[in-house]
């Protein structure tokens, strides 16, 4: 993570993701609250927003925090 974005390793290949001031942070379970300072190098994330430039950048609008895989 670095500043405003975030860059996602995808099946498709690696994906940048801009943050902005209105992006929400949630976690899948239970009502903890979240923020960006909770994801660190892999980190499971969802990621909800609009694409942009040819489907590469992803102008996050909800970023959810994935539980670890078992």
């Amino acid at each position: 993570m670095a500043g405003d974005s975030i860059t996602l390793d995808t099946p498709q290949g690696p994906r940048l993701v801009t943050i902005s001031e209105e992006t929400e942070v949630k976690r899948a379970e239970g009502e903890e609250e979240a923020s960006l300072e909770d994801i660190e190098p892999d980190t499971r994330i969802a990621v909800f927003g609009q694409f942009n430039g040819g489907g590469r950048t992803l102008l996050a609008q909800v970023i959810i925090i994935l539980p670890p895989q078992k």
